[in-house]
């Protein structure tokens, strides 16, 4: 059997290679092709923004700006407070008012800012006013440094804060933040006064407590005295003294020596006896209680009387007179703090008219862009798929 050649020449495919380079000019052309959806995207979202920018509630920033006041302002603070405090002290004091929550929300409540916002809040229970004044927090904010230095630096810069808050209602905003700036600065007066009030009366309390002290031993000696010149009256009477009386006279009566020296030791009369010739001194030996009928029934009567007659100690404790003067000063403090300033506004809160959200613009240009890039990006993916159709 012989072998056949096949002369049949073969067939060589030779594999097909999609060209994937892209074409800049075709794709321009194939964009153009596709300007009405381009343009319809574009001008329907940009419409949507402008529509929204003319559409949205404008918010304003209605903003005070406050400082630490001249030493003038504190006047009646320094004039009629116990105590003069500088004017950094004072701001420093305004500023931890003003920072409080619970005195913001003091104000919040009592004036009422929710209804004032929209009368058709009125009727919010406690949940929903709560809930209010927590989205009123988010909006309101105080601008102040890292601390307020305590110290007395008056030749510090002078540095503004801010109080400021974003809102819909500008007019309501500006009446609230000048308003709570007042109310805030008006309570620490009330703090420093009440503080200064304890503290005055705590001394006055002090004081008269040691007065009547005074006053109570005084009429104490004086109850003892009159016990003592009656005590001294009778025994004058028993001995015959009516006027003063030396001891050396006395002891010419041995009746008036024994009743005189009745309550003396033995030595102790001993010691009279012996002293008694030619000495002016011997009245020392007694004790000055034992040895007060000497001056005489007649003057021990007057003495007595005067004193069972004497209503009033008073003027008669030489110690008082510095507790009355002391309390005399303290009784000069009025603590008057009318008119005292704890801080100087340097620019009060007004109703702003430029809002500062939304920026329309801003808003107009972001919605044209926008909706231009995506509108190109629909464009290609109609592009795309033309092609996959096409091969």
């Amino acid at each position: 059997m012989s072998n056949q050649v096949n002369d049949t020449p073969q067939m060589y495919h030779q594999p097909m290679y999609r060209d994937d380079e892209i074409n800049l000019g075709e794709l321009l052309r194939n964009i153009g092709r596709e300007w009405k959806v381009i343009s319809a995207i574009t001008l329907m979202i940009t419409g949507l923004a402008v529509l929204y920018a003319l559409q949205a509630t404008p918010v304003f920033e209605v903003k005070s700006f406050i400082s630490r006041p001249h030493v003038n302002d504190l006047q009646p603070l320094n004039e009629n407070g116990l105590d003069p405090i500088s004017t950094n002290r004072a701001f420093g004091l305004f500023i931890g008012n003003l920072n409080s929550q619970a005195l913001l929300r003091q104000y919040f409540d009592d004036q009422n800012y929710v209804s004032n916002l929209n009368e058709e809040w009125q009727d919010l229970d406690d949940f929903e006013i709560d809930n209010a004044y927590f989205n009123f927090l988010e909006n309101f904010s105080i601008e102040l440094p890292e601390s307020v230095t305590q110290e007395d630096e008056e030749n510090q810069p002078r540095i503004s804060y801010g109080v400021s808050l974003f809102t819909d209602d500008s007019a309501a905003a500006a009446e609230f933040i000048n308003g709570y700036i007042s109310f805030a600065e008006q309570e620490t007066l009330n703090l420093i006064y009440e503080e200064q009030l304890a503290r005055k009366n705590v001394q006055v309390s002090k004081i008269e407590r040691k007065m009547d002290a005074l006053l109570s031993q005084a009429e104490t000696d004086r109850q003892n005295r009159i016990i003592l010149l009656q005590d001294s009256i009778a025994i004058a009477e028993a001995v015959g003294i009516e006027d003063p009386f030396t001891l050396q006279q006395a002891l010419v009566s041995s009746q008036a020596f024994e009743k005189a020296t009745g309550n003396l030791s033995v030595t102790d009369q001993m010691m009279l006896l012996s002293s008694a010739r030619g000495t002016s001194q011997v009245e020392s030996t007694l004790p000055a209680d034992e040895a007060t009928f000497l001056s005489g029934t007649k003057l021990l009567e007057a003495e007595l009387t005067q004193l069972e007659a004497r209503k009033n100690d008073l003027p008669y404790v030489a110690a008082l007179s510095n507790y009355r003067l002391q309390l005399t000063e303290l009784n000069q403090f009025s603590l008057d703090f009318t008119g005292a300033k704890l801080l100087k506004v340097e620019l009060p809160a007004f109703a702003s008219t430029t809002p500062v959200k939304p920026n329309k613009k801003l808003i107009v240009a972001g919605g044209f862009v926008g909706s231009l890039f995506l509108a190109l990006i629909i464009a290609l993916v109609k592009i795309a798929i033309r092609q996959e159709e096409k091969v």
